[in-house]
């Protein structure tokens, strides 16, 4: 009413007499007459209880989907449709051994990737970037991650596409898993099978030389 400017999309809680309160879009257009001078105005209360509601819900479960994610033990992040990070969890960061930079680095976490023989694999052809292009998940791939440091962790990945309510690919997750313990393991073993196997035949030719 003082500057005979209109008011249009300002959200504001109304109170009511039982002292609730309703959220509420407000729209107020002036009045003016036919000399263009301001006489009043027209108020319009759109009730947004529910958006509001619906909205504060979403929120909340997406903290919680965050806060999930957050606790898994598993390297966890997801990417936009073009393959640029929206998402990653400290799992991630341990295992790359670098905080990504969300928006801007594409595909993967770790600045470099490695095929299992040690051969380069440009990102643009990671698993990650192959779900994204292909629009499914990929499984049962085995890749090699090399941190800033120059440590190399072997992995196993498991992109999948993330789709919209009506079914459109929008981006993707991936969870890592970190082999390390296992190629460990299965060269400790391999290791103590050929010790065992040189102990034997030790023993063997003793045997035949008696």
């Amino acid at each position: 009413l003082r500057t005979g400017m209109a008011v249009q999309g300002r959200e504001t809680a109304v109170p009511r007499a039982d002292g609730t309160s309703v959220a509420c879009m407000l729209h107020i257009d002036p009045v003016e007459d036919a000399e263009g001078r301001p006489i009043g105005a027209i108020v319009c209360f759109v009730n947004v209880s529910d958006r509001k509601r619906a909205v504060e819900k979403l929120v909340e479960r997406e903290r919680w989907f965050r806060q999930v994610l957050e606790a898994l033990p598993s390297a966890v992040y997801t990417t936009d449709l073009e393959g640029r990070i929206t998402f990653y969890n400290q799992a991630a960061v341990d295992f790359a051994g670098r905080r990504p930079v969300l928006g801007r680095d594409t595909w993967c976490v770790a600045t470099k990737l490695l095929r299992p023989d040690g051969t380069p694999l440009p990102h643009d052809q990671s698993p990650m970037a192959r779900s994204l292009k292909e629009h499914q998940p990929v499984r049962g791939e085995e890749a090699i991650a090399e941190r800033p440091d120059g440590t190399r962790v072997p992995f196993t990945p498991f992109p999948t596409p993330l789709l919209d309510h009506a079914g459109k690919v929008v981006g993707a997750v991936n969870i890592v898993i970190d082999l390390t313990g296992q190629k460990k393991s299965a060269a400790q073993m391999d290791m103590m099978a050929a010790e065992m196997d040189h102990r034997a035949k030790n023993v063997l030719a003793v045997v035949q030389a008696a």
